[in-house]
């Protein structure tokens, strides 16, 4: 009988382990998904699974167009403008860049 006990226990916890991962992204949002450290990929719009207990970790980003009403009034400006776009059109990007990732709302 312990040992019907003690695989229950397991089972219950690799059970609440596995519902750890779970994560939504909204369909303006992405997933980059980080595994140990590295760049694994994109995940969402929706329902997706990540590995629990510090393997792999998510980061949502926002795509969403963001305007912002700005006077170009040097390169500088121009330049800021430029980092902020391409943080909507490659989130995979933005996830790995902090300034771009700082950039996203």
């Amino acid at each position: 009988m312990p040992i019907l006990d003690i695989l229950l226990i397991a089972l219950v916890v690799i059970a609440l382990s596995g519902l750890r991962g779970l994560r939504v992204a909204q369909q303006y949002e992405r997933g980059v998904v980080f595994r140990l450290g590295r760049y694994m990929g994109l995940r969402g719009p929706g329902l997706y699974w990540i590995i629990p207990l510090g393997i792999e970790r998510s980061v949502r980003v926002g795509i969403r167009t963001r305007t912002v009403l700005m006077i170009p009034s040097d390169f500088v400006s121009l330049a800021h403008t430029l980092n902020d776009y391409l943080a909507r059109q490659r989130p995979a990007k933005s996830g790995n860049d902090p300034d771009l990732a700082a950039a996203s709302p």
